[in-house]
């Protein structure tokens, strides 16, 4: 049959509509792309909250911010610690489903087998 293979030829320049693309543009690292990217993202967004005018589609952001602004002034004025925010829900843990999908894991297992 047919496989795939990875080929080892590494490309240093191409050529499209009379320009010449460099190597570090055709092999371009997507994770250093994608931090930059949500770098400029939220400095985006820190320009937007010092602007002098109000966006509607922003409005849970602009909450937020005054609220986690009067958190942290309302710390520094009467010197109190600045908690964190407890939106998680404690885990319920069940060991008797737990249990039972070992059980299943085990028979389906021994199945295979013999």
């Amino acid at each position: 049959g047919i496989t795939p293979i990875e080929s080892l030829i590494r490309i240093n320049y191409a050529w499209s509509d009379g320009e010449i693309i460099s190597e570090d543009l055709l092999y371009m690292d997507m994770d250093k792309f994608k931090q930059d990217f949500t770098k400029a993202y939220r400095e985006a967004l820190g320009i937007l909250f010092e602007m002098p005018f109000f966006s509607e589609d922003m409005t849970d952001d602009y909450i937020r911010k005054a609220t986690s602004e009067a958190i942290l002034l309302n710390a520094i004025i009467f010197g109190e610690g600045i908690q964190a925010p407890s939106h998680v829900e404690p885990k319920v843990e069940e060991k008797e489903p737990e249990e039972e999908e070992e059980e299943e894991e085990e028979v389906g297992i021994g199945g295979l087998f013999g």
